[in-house]
């Protein structure tokens, strides 16, 4: 594409070397940069681009997008190359977000059970098929894409990925919407239908650097937002309702929240799900969710307060939420034969783990075996207080690791360790996984449960940059094989 076009509705400020060239793809990685290509000098987790320009010189990149201009080579210089390389990969891909009905979802926990549940009820729906963009896989309908690689992906991903949907015959497309895309740019440019704000916990503080600026990346989807949605119940919402500049819905457990949409008459169902009434405009309906826990429910009203902003009729929306078949690695039970239950979730901060133990404590009638790691190069400091939530609600623990990632297993443990020294639980320290899970699964009796936490529906186990294939789900069901 000729970068005139490439850089309609682009903010940018200079373009040296002219803008008739011809622009083939658009990269933020020196290392895949080829002839033809723009290399775009954004932000990343770790660096910033700028520092890879000169190497994707060398390697033949053809058109530079920087704050400053690049001596030799052909630059668009602006201020907010996040900003700038947002709209070029839009345009590069024919703009397919203006062809879709948008609904962002963000919040530390809940994300991914909520989009899921909001496509449940859109794809009942007639002449609406509707995409998904996730932290589990990508769909368009009932066609999976693929394994996502990051909750929202990259933006240049992001853009080929809704044309892909598109194309595919999407209507509507429910994502993910994290606090790193939000601060680095990759969803600019999108206008969303609806957006949601689940709740806020500490997590992801080794990029935020505190909880006041993860908030703020977080109350950036509602100035991109037609309407927004929050759950009142989180104590943070109330920043995020002063912040919004887009007219804003609430949902609550508490009727004296004067919530639109509010839940009430809980009963947890043991594993196989929780019955409530949800009440809106005036009238009530009994909702028979097929997913345990309080947290579901949240999740659930959620959905179906984006149903009711979208104009479906509420009962409609009940109807289809209830078929739901829940979310990969989100209290997920592994069937097996045994006369105990194994769970599998992907609970990775305290207040995750704190919720999903004290949910499966609730209907456990023997003892609660958790298996609990944390992830490598992430935020220090909540590694002991996620192994203090687990030690509140559990019978005995087992450490073990996660993806270590560049970190040593040894000391990603010893950070968990004192949060177990006031702790009156039992527990073993095995860094090897499927030793782990072994031994939990090997210790439990009749009535108990084992809860493993940490990875829930992904297939691997990250250790020095490389991801081995590892699925807790599979490590169990070949404890059983091997013992029979």
């Amino acid at each position: 594409m000729l970068l005139r076009d490439l850089l309609r509705g682009a903010p940018y400020s200079a373009c040296t070397g002219g803008d008739s060239l011809d622009i083939a793809e658009l990269c933020f990685d020196s290392r895949v940069c080829r002839p033809g290509m723009a290399f775009a000098a954004v932000r990343g987790v770790t660096a910033d681009g700028h520092q890879y320009i000169d190497a994707a010189v060398r390697a033949g990149a053809s058109l530079i997008i920087a704050k400053t201009p690049v001596e030799g080579t052909p630059t668009v210089v602006t201020d907010d190359p996040e900003a700038t390389l947002a709209a070029m990969a839009a345009n590069l891909y024919g703009n397919p977000a203006r062809g879709l009905t948008m609904i962002g979802v963000t919040g530390t926990k809940g994300k991914t059970s909520t989009t899921y549940f909001i496509k449940t009820i859109l794809d009942s729906l007639p002449g609406v098929k509707c995409g998904l963009i996730g932290t589990v896989c990508n769909m368009a309908g009932d066609e999976n894409l693929g394994e996502a690689h990051n909750s929202t992906p990259t933006v240049t991903e992001l853009h080929r990925l809704l044309a892909d949907m598109r194309a595919r015959g999407c209507t509507h497309v429910v994502m993910e919407v994290s606090s790193h895309a939000l601060e680095l740019g990759r969803v600019d440019g999108i206008r969303f239908r609806v957006g949601v704000f689940t709740n806020l916990s500490q997590d992801h503080l080794d990029f935020h650097g505190t909880m006041e600026n993860y908030l703020a990346a977080k109350c950036r989807l509602f100035a991109q937002a037609d309407e927004g949605i929050a759950n009142v119940d989180d104590p943070d919402t109330a920043e995020v309702l002063r912040r919004a500049a887009c007219p804003m819905h609430t949902y609550s457990m508490w009727e004296e929240k004067h919530a639109e949409v509010t839940a009430g008459n809980v009963v947890q169902r043991e594993a196989d799900g929780v019955d409530f009434t949800v009440r809106a405009d005036g009238a009530a309906y009994p909702v028979k969710f097929p997913v345990p826990g309080l947290f579901s429910v949240y999740n659930a009203m959620a959905a179906l307060s984006v149903a009711r902003v979208l104009g479906i009729p509420m009962a409609e929306a009940v109807r289809a939420v209830e078929k739901t078949h829940g979310v990969p690695g989100r209290a997920e039970v592994v069937r097996v034969d045994a006369p105990f239950r194994v769970i599998v979730d992907y609970a990775h901060s305290p207040d995750s783990v704190e919720k999903i133990v004290s949910t499966v404590a609730g209907f456990t009638v023997g003892r609660v075996i958790s298996v609990l790691g944390c992830g490598g190069n992430r935020d220090r400091t909540k590694r002991p207080k996620m192994a203090a939530a687990a030690a509140r609600g559990s019978d005995y623990i087992i450490l073990t690791t996660d993806n270590p990632r560049f970190e040593e297993p040894e000391d990603i443990l010893n950070d968990m360790l004192p949060g177990l020294a006031y702790a009156d639980c039992p527990y073993r320290v095995i860094p090897d996984r499927r030793e782990a899970i072994r031994a939990a699964i090997g210790m439990a009796e009749a009535r108990d449960t084992v809860l493993i936490m940490g990875k829930g529906h992904e297939p691997y186990q990250e250790v020095r940059g490389v991801r081995h294939h590892f699925d807790d789900r599979e490590e169990v069901r070949r404890y059983f094989e091997q013992k029979a």
